[in-house]
Parts: C-alpha cells; sequence; structure tokens
C-alpha cells in the first residue's frame, strides 16, 4: 500500500473509534440525565448541558429540549416561554428550508 491508502485507512479507523467512543458516552450521559430526572436534580442536569460535554454530545435543537423539559418539570413559565419562543426560531429555517425545497 502506498502513503495516501495508508493515510485514509488510519483515517477511517480513527473516525469509527470516535464514532463508536462518542455513542458510548452519549448513552451513558443519557442514562444520567434519567436518573436525574428521577431524583429531581434539575439543576445538576442544566450544569451538564451547558458544558463542553453537553455541547459536544447533543445539537443544539436538543440541549433546548432537554431544557424546556427541566423548566416545564419545575414550573418555571419564564424559561417554559424562552424555551418555546427560542425553539420556534430554530424550527423556522428548518421549515422554510424544506418548503422551497418541496417546490423546486
Amino acid at each position: 500500500m502506498n502513503g495516501w491508502a495508508q493515510l485514509g485507512v488510519i483515517l477511517l479507523i480513527g473516525v469509527v473509534i470516535y464514532s463508536v467512543v462518542k455513542r458510548i458516552v452519549q448513552t451513558r450521559t443519557e442514562n444520567q440525565y434519567m436518573q436525574w430526572f428521577g431524583e429531581g436534580k434539575f439543576d445538576r442536569i442544566l450544569a451538564s448541558i451547558d458544558s463542553w460535554k453537553g455541547k459536544w454530545l447533543f445539537p443544539l435543537y436538543n440541549r433546548d429540549h432537554l431544557k424546556l423539559q427541566v423548566a416545564q418539570m419545575t414550573n418555571d413559565k419564564e424559561q417554559i416561554d424562552r424555551s418555546e419562543e427560542h425553539t420556534s426560531e430554530l424550527q423556522s429555517p428548518n421549515l422554510i428550508s424544506y418548503a422551497v425545497f418541496c417546490l423546486k
């Protein structure tokens, strides 16, 4: 094998390892969030969502959805309103781009 083929194989192996590790960490984190929800440790959930690990594991839409769930569980009306407004702002461009795609 030449150098480029070896580099390609190494990159492929690296991507597979990264994907597997990320999925394992994501599953463990989701299980931890479920446990914290059951125990009512909402402050820990919010802190974890905003940490570098939460930002690495979950896209913005999922993090906002988790924050909305926490706000609903704690009856925080202001946070619910902010979260719903932000979620609809995120969905708007997706709906517009989907509509444009359908029209083509």
